[in-house]
């Protein structure tokens, strides 16, 4: 049983609650509560946090303004853009509060962070001074760490409900406006849109009309005429046309968010395209590799059945022939429920499935591919292969591959290291594939 496991067990509740307050407390003291001196904008959800972070951080740098952001994939300060290789999607208290005082140091005038449930659940975000709270989608994930469905979408909620007691904040000689940004296109939009922010902003690619206000404050930002283009996608708002380097029409909703932001804080339309057009592309968040070969590969973190699905709808999308699926189930020993749901999404789409492993942590990694392969329908069976050693899968992939098919590697993303029974294995998806193809070249 691991030391925080322990914890949960033995300390209620209640006194859980007040130990992560005061250790978040102190670390904001010890730093000089940093946040006071910037734009902090929080960034949760189930799937697309990641890309939705680092674009905001983009538009919002395209004004000629420094920022700071803090994502599971990476970490920039100013103009230095690094790795995240922590296994954190929200850094620990005294780290959280170390950056943003480092954000402060280097002038920067935003800070976007990207901000988990369990992160919520633990007070690390009680320290900061949140402005602006932004929710991309919610599914189910991390049911059994929480408890429920519910129970999850409440530690969400702590994000939002902390914008009203983050108090009048002024940076750069600007008064700084208390903001929620919501996708309406979610069912959870009317749990978000209740807590007090002077202005809501929702997002959606429908037709507004579908959509049912929660106030007058709520501004809607609609995506219209979303189509495929070179290597992205474009779409348009009030007649204006955004284009995005980022491949799939989900991208677009995370874009949506990013451009709300824009507005939110009154940038032009032209800083907000220049910034969406020359976005960072996210380590491990679909990341093309082209192989030289006439197939691709694809490597992503989608590591929930919201996230898988969408990910091979947006390969059918650009022309896949076919899809080779390389994946296990990443957190062993949580949400296990999740397992037979992945197999049965891959083997609707995918022409082959590779099961390996994804960081298993104590877990055994052949149970949990068997426990992915049972959900698998018995005439799909046939397209299952269970290979334990995921450089093995890799080249099995590689190896069957044909001109016009995708292999989608997914699971572990951009990390640089899986946790194999206590132990810290280095490892890189798209380091492996450019070795591979370089030694089959």
């Amino acid at each position: 049983m691991g030391v925080v496991t322990q914890f949960k067990r033995l300390v209620p509740r209640g006194l859980r609650r007040q130990y992560h307050r005061s250790v978040t407390f102190f670390a904001g003291l010890l730093y000089g509560r940093p946040s006071r001196h910037l734009v902090v904008i929080g960034v949760t959800g189930t799937d697309g946090k990641t890309t939705t972070a680092s674009l905001i951080a983009d538009v919002l740098g395209a004004s000629g303004t420094r920022v700071g952001l803090s994502t599971s994939a990476v970490m920039q300060v100013g103009d230095h853009r690094w790795l995240n290789e922590s296994h954190m999607t929200m850094p620990g208290r005294f780290a959280l509060q170390r950056m943003l005082r480092q954000m402060v140091d280097a002038k920067c005038s935003y800070a976007v962070l990207e901000m988990s449930s369990e992160g919520l659940a633990q007070y690390r975000h009680s320290g900061i001074d949140i402005d602006v709270a932004v929710i991309t989608n919610l599914t189910p994930e991390h049911i059994e760490s929480h408890g429920s469905f519910e129970a999850y979408r409440n530690a969400k909620g702590l994000l939002f409900a902390s914008i009203i007691r983050g108090g009048d904040k002024r940076v750069n000689g600007k008064q700084v406006p208390k903001v929620s940004v919501v996708n309406l296109d979610d069912a959870s939009q009317e749990y978000f849109l209740q807590f007090w922010a002077e202005r809501h902003y929702g997002t959606t690619l429908r037709d507004s009309g579908q959509i049912v206000p929660a106030s007058d404050k709520l501004v809607t930002i609609t995506g219209r005429k979303a189509e495929t283009v070179a290597d992205g996608m474009s779409f348009a708002v009030d007649g204006q046309t955004y284009t995005v380097p980022l491949r799939g029409a989900y991208q677009v909703r995370n874009a949506l968010q990013a451009v709300a932001i824009g507005r939110a804080f009154n940038m032009n339309d032209s800083d907000i395209a220049r910034g969406l057009a020359s976005a960072h592309s996210v380590p491990g968040r679909a990341e093309y590799i082209d192989s030289g070969r006439g197939w691709q590969v694809v490597v992503d973190y989608a590591l929930t059945p919201h996230a898988l699905t969408q990910l091979y709808e947006s390969l059918n999308q650009a022309g896949a022939k076919r899809i080779i699926g390389v994946f296990g189930a990443a957190g062993g020993g949580r949400d296990a429920w999740k397992r037979p749901e992945l197999g049965k999404i891959a083997a609707q789409y995918c022409a082959s499935i590779l099961l390996t492993t994804d960081d298993p942590y104590d877990e055994e990694p052949a149970a949990i591919a068997a426990a992915i392969a049972a959900g698998v329908p018995e005439n799909d069976k046939r397209k299952v292969e269970i290979l334990l050693d995921r450089r093995e899968a890799i080249t099995k992939a590689m190896s069957v591959a044909q001109p016009g098919d995708i292999i989608a590697i997914t699971g572990m993303g951009s990390e640089t290291s899986m946790m194999v029974k206590g132990k810290k294995v280095e490892w890189s998806d798209t380091g492996v594939v450019h070795q591979l193809l370089r030694t089959n070249a």
